[in-house]
């Protein structure tokens, strides 16, 4: 994690005991260890939060249909008789006149609008005088 060799510790716990006493040290230690504790436990909830949203990001999504599709590409009717070509609505099936802009055709400019009332003129100046 530091990067701290055996030698190195030894320095510190050296260093440590010389300020702070052999009163103080266990106490001093003691909260050392609460603290790297606590971090620890913090940084592991971190990395298990990354590691959860990174799961979700990476599932693959069911949109698309299964390989293994339970229906036959081409069905066979179960019978045999042949269907009525005549249809039972005698509407045409696209209503919309044959002028009209197709659906897929988006307007490209707001149709223009007329205000509800004229813009007020502007006052003149007072003068005085």
């Amino acid at each position: 994690m530091f990067n701290v060799g055996g030698g190195e510790v030894i320095v510190i716990l050296l260093i440590a005991l010389i300020v702070l006493g052999p009163d103080k040290l266990p106490g001093a230690a003691r909260q050392v260890g609460k603290y790297l504790n606590e971090f620890r436990r913090i940084s592991s909830g971190f990395q298990d939060e990354i590691r959860s949203a990174m799961d979700v990001v990476n599932q693959p999504t069911t949109d698309a249909p299964a390989a293994a599709d339970p229906t036959p590409a081409d069905p066979t009717p179960a019978d045999p008789t042949p269907a009525d070509p005549t249809p039972a609505d005698p509407t045409p099936a696209d209503p919309t006149p044959a002028d009209s802009t197709p659906p897929h055709v988006t307007p490209t400019a707001d149709p223009p609008t007329t205000p509800a009332e004229p813009p007020a003129e502007p006052e003149p100046p007072a003068v005085d005088g």
